[in-house]
């Protein structure tokens, strides 16, 4: 992350649209961002939600949420158009999250409403 000024304001994520398809891996900055909940997440990554999908953007290099990641990109770690139950790949697994935290660990939790769930995407 650049060094930043105190009192000023940065982008960590978003192009300034709301529409069109998060490519997992591209530059942060350069993907949509409708985001309705953020979270620091493994590693001190910013942690994202814009309903159907869970990204995040890694503060460092690094492993996290099973992909490997640079940091500065985004990356989808949850959602996707499959009904996937627990224990399937939160990358396939249809989501409609209304709000998002994180554990001290880096696990990320959701309230899906589509499901009728708290769910837990492990770091």
């Amino acid at each position: 992350m650049r060094s930043c000024r105190p009192g000023d304001i940065y982008t960590i994520a978003g192009d300034g649209s709301c529409t069109g398809p998060i490519t997992s891996g591209a530059v942060a900055t350069s993907v949509p961002a409708h985001a309705v909940g953020v979270a620091i997440g493994a590693g001190g990554g910013v942690v994202f939600t814009d309903q159907e999908y869970v990204c995040v953007v890694p503060k460092t290099a690094g492993t996290f949420y099973g992909q490997s990641m640079r940091a500065g990109h985004g990356y989808v770690i949850g959602g996707g158009s499959q009904a996937f139950g627990d224990g399937g790949p939160a990358t396939k697994a249809y989501l409609f999250v209304r709000g998002l935290a994180a554990t001290p660990a880096g696990a990320i939790l959701l309230a899906d409403v589509a499901n009728f769930r708290i769910r837990s995407i492990a770091p």
